[in-house]
């Protein structure tokens, strides 16, 4: 028997794991938007294009250094704390590395690493499906910033329990900042 035959054996067996409650591809719904995000983003990208200008007229160079120390920073808690450590528990820290990395977060302004983390695996689990957060299937804009600006998909409400984060809310540091923090 050729091996190109066992596949529907295979194809078989995966549909009966499957479960028929699976999320559809972007059907569409009407936007409820988030008129604070819409406005703090605003804010931040007039801020941001001020300051590019400040910094080519009046800036010091230290600032400018400043200013690039900050961005590494916040970059490398979202790359290798929220996404490579959280979410995909890629490698194991102690804890003053964790506490840096969660302290590196917050200065890129991200969220909680409790939601982080939450959406981006909801975002692995039903990738470019109603209950991925961030579904690219929606355009460029959307899956990069506009989901931010509008109310989650009814799909990803229904699927945010449904996320195993139980290593994250047994992790102390995490439930210090989600506590601390005043805006989400």
């Amino acid at each position: 028997m050729p091996p190109f035959e066992k596949s529907d054996v295979l194809t078989t067996d995966i549909k009966e794991h499957v479960s028929m409650d699976e999320p559809t591809k972007a059907a569409p719904w009407k936007h409820e938007y988030i008129v604070q995000n819409i406005v703090f983003f605003l804010y931040c990208y007039i801020a941001g294009v001020y300051g590019v200008y400040l910094c080519f007229t009046t800036a010091k160079w230290w600032s400018v250094v400043y200013m690039f120390v900050v961005f590494v920073t916040g970059t490398i808690g979202i790359i290798a704390g929220a996404h490579r450590l959280w979410s995909h528990k890629a490698f194991k820290v102690k804890k003053p590395l964790e506490i840096f990395l969660m302290l590196c977060h917050c200065l890129a302004y991200q969220r909680t690493l409790v939601t982080w983390v939450r959406d981006h695996r909801l975002h692995h689990k039903y990738s470019d499906t109603d209950a991925d957060p961030h579904n690219s299937s929606r355009g460029f804009f959307f899956s990069h910033i506009g989901w931010l600006l509008v109310k989650n998909h009814p799909e990803v409400e229904k699927r945010k329990g449904l996320v195993d984060m139980s290593d994250v809310y047994a992790n102390p540091v995490l439930m210090y900042q989600k506590r601390l923090v005043v805006l989400v």
